[in-house]
């Protein structure tokens, strides 16, 4: 199999489902919400990481505040390119009806597994995330894996000093698969980043969620990131 080629097909079948989202979303008339988030990357050893994530989750822009999460991940290289971690979540999910009065608050606490593997063809870098959740919302014991894809590249031509923006392409979708397997949601996004330093990055962008039986959502995002080292 010709994995250059396969990569192109699929980014270019990313790109093309990301502007067919854009076109569907101005015939919706569904309110555009945003997702603020904080990555935290904390290189402990050559082979330990911590990872901490903060996400705020808005119905609109800046106002009525969906989601609040806090996500931490003890992750371990088996190799440079292969990771394992494991995570303690939590989540506050507020979900808004006509009458402000019938809102309805849940609090969640979930372990996740996951594994992310690592490539690079020429100056893209290709990531995929497989992550599987044990989510605690009932006594059902609901259970959902994710599967992760992304490109990313610097926008700055190869031999420049300073390669200050990239940018982001990726697709996620999530499966429910207990009680009963369904797909949850396919999330679809493009971003631009700007590397302030080293060890920081602030990327924005667009996202379209695709929800089968529900309302699809538009969202803006903003994620600030930091990889900081804490041994020699």
């Amino acid at each position: 199999m010709n994995f250059k080629s396969f990569y192109k097909r699929i980014l270019l079948l990313l790109l093309l489902l990301f502007c067919v989202s854009i076109e569907t979303r101005a015939q919706e008339d569904t309110g555009v919400g945003s997702w603020y988030a904080y990555h935290g990357y904390f290189d402990l050893s050559p082979k330990f990481e911590l990872f901490g994530e903060t996400q705020l989750r808005t119905a609109n822009i800046i106002t009525d505040l969906e989601n609040f999460v806090l996500r931490s991940f003890i992750n371990y290289n088996l190799y440079n390119n292969v990771q394992f971690g494991i995570s303690q979540e939590y989540h506050d999910t507020k979900s808004y009806s006509d009458q402000s009065n019938n809102n309805v608050d849940t609090q969640e606490y979930r372990i996740a597994l996951q594994a992310i593997l690592h490539q690079k063809i020429k100056r893209i870098s290709i990531s995929h995330r497989y992550r599987y959740e044990f989510r605690f919302l009932d006594q059902s014991g609901n259970q959902r894996i994710r599967y992760h894809l992304q490109f990313s590249m610097p926008l700055a031509k190869k031999d420049a000093p300073k390669k200050l923006w990239s940018a982001t392409l990726a697709n996620e979708i999530l499966i429910n698969t207990k009680p009963e397997v369904n797909i949850s949601e396919n999330r679809l996004y493009g971003m631009i980043g700007y590397q302030f330093t080293k060890t920081t990055n602030l990327q924005f962008g667009y996202m379209y969620i695709f929800r089968p039986d529900q309302t699809n959502l538009p969202r803006l995002q903003f994620t600030l990131t930091q990889r900081l080292k804490f041994y020699k």
